[in-house]
């Protein structure tokens, strides 16, 4: 038996739904992306999830994004910090760093962009991405 949908938009997200922000965590740590992601959607996110710079540049393409939380070293030596760069080159997106090494974040010269250290407590991470949505919100009034 096929399930019947009780959603009044057959085919399509509710139109709630489609209103939240929509962040794309890139964190190769399935407890820490699920953690992440459960934060997320308690303050009204939907989010999708990425472990490496192919599925990345997949989400990237498919959903506009309004929010980039990405581990700064992913596995298999793949640089987050680079990823980032390449996925905000062209469309400038609200970035925070969660990272075991946050020195190499201040390193890199992104001033700015907030760095949770790992581990970290959700106070922190949330802080870190109202910080991050502040600096979108003020570089537009400067537009």
């Amino acid at each position: 038996m096929t399930p019947v949908s009780r959603s009044k938009h057959p085919g399509g997200p509710e139109p709630a739904a489609a209103a939240k922000p929509v962040a794309l965590v890139i964190e190769d740590d399935g407890v820490i992306s699920l953690e992440l992601r459960l934060m997320l959607a308690r303050r009204g996110w939907r989010s999708m999830a990425a472990t490496n710079w192919e599925e990345a540049f997949l989400c990237w393409r498919r959903e506009r994004c309004d929010l980039l939380v990405v581990d700064g070293c992913l596995r298999d030596g793949e640089d987050g910090i680079a990823l980032a760069r390449a996925l905000t080159g062209d469309r400038p997106t609200p970035l925070v760093f969660v990272t075991a090494g946050p020195e190499r974040v201040d390193d890199a010269g992104l001033a700015g962009v907030p760095v949770v250290a790992k581990p970290f407590i959700a106070r922190e991470f949330l802080a870190a991405v109202e910080r991050a949505l502040a600096g979108r919100k003020a570089a537009a009034r400067v537009a």
